[in-house]
């Protein structure tokens, strides 16, 4: 593994780590407030949500080992 890939690693795993820090919404537990038309929390959760899909999808892109063995067929 490469330096720039091993760096990159870590900075998604600390990223992976705010994230599981702030998957639980404990400043919008008793809010009622509604957002685009839902409670807070769940309109939170979508959102959440969507930022999870993409920071997967970059991890994958950017971090994710990559061995080419296109060429080998056993």
């Amino acid at each position: 593994m490469t330096q720039p890939t091993r760096r990159r690693g870590v900075w998604f795993l600390l990223a992976l780590g705010v994230l599981f820090v702030l998957r639980i919404d404990v400043w919008n537990q008793h809010n009622t407030a509604r957002l685009l038309g839902l409670p807070i929390g769940l309109t939170y959760h979508i959102l959440f949500s969507l930022g999870l899909i993409a920071f997967f999808y970059l991890m994958v892109r950017f971090a994710w080992p990559y061995d080419d063995h296109s060429g080998d067929e056993s």
